[in-house]
């Protein structure tokens, strides 16, 4: 059984993350691989500034793994700084995007799906800008009060939501994603980032290619994980959302 999640957007202390330590300690230790497509966590400031905070969270998936389940992650938009020490901490596998492997017998792209939004280009510049090796360089080179500062910022920022886009801006670019499987010789394409879960097909009986595009969590709904069994199907396991406080 293999398990597929994404966009947690998990902060400390949250009620998700007391959701989502339920989930590893209960149905994710009946799966043989959990692939986690990015946005874990909400914001990720490097592991040595943000692992103590989300320490319920990665102890958890530390309990997960030790206890035998194969745990794959992938870079978000969000916690794209999750590094060696947090997979070494945490015993998952930090996972390229986009990935092409088999799942269950069927040629399959995963990916988180920002770099496939390829319409909004202001994203694509920053994203480019942000994941270069020496803006990383120079932001973990910074000293710890002004990363701190730049914590504080982000934060508030990720509280006060994202400034509306046309929604065919935000979306991926469905074409450049199915180039992406057509060049890989996918048939099967799992990604998250969008927040609008659907299943899209396109093409007609073997030649059929299939997108799934996973839940986000929120307080409000909560969530869900893909399961794809060995004889391929697939279902959704719903994640209550927390209780109120």
């Amino acid at each position: 059984m293999i398990h597929l999640l994404s966009d947690l957007h998990l902060a400390p202390g949250d009620g998700l993350t007391r959701r989502f330590v339920e989930y590893l300690a209960g149905p994710a230790r009946d799966a043989d691989a959990i692939y986690i497509l990015g946005d874990l966590f909400n914001v990720w400031l490097g592991d040595d500034l943000s692992m103590p905070e989300h320490a319920e969270a990665v102890d958890a998936i530390a309990a997960a793994t030790q206890a035998g389940v194969t745990i794959y992650v992938m870079h978000g938009n969000r916690d794209f700084l999750l590094g060696r020490v947090f997979a070494e901490a945490t015993g998952v596998t930090l996972l390229s995007d986009p990935w092409v492997g088999e799942l269950a017998g069927v040629p399959t792209l995963l990916t988180h799906g920002d770099r496939f939004c390829t319409q909004d280009r202001g994203y694509q510049t920053y994203r480019s800008i942000v994941r270069s090796v020496a803006v990383q360089r120079a932001y973990y080179g910074m000293p710890q009060r002004w990363r701190e500062r730049i914590a504080d910022r982000l934060r508030k920022r990720s509280r006060g939501g994202t400034p509306m886009k046309a929604l065919n801006i935000t979306d991926v670019d469905a074409k450049a994603l199915y180039a992406a499987a057509r060049t890989e010789q996918v048939q099967r394409i799992f990604h998250g980032h969008t927040h609008r879960p659907a299943i899209h097909r396109i093409g007609r009986r073997k030649q059929v290619l299939e997108r799934y595009v996973l839940e986000d969590w929120s307080v409000e709904t909560g969530g869900s994980v893909i399961t794809l069994a060995a004889d391929g199907t697939i279902r959704s396991l719903p994640i209550e959302a927390p209780a109120a406080t």
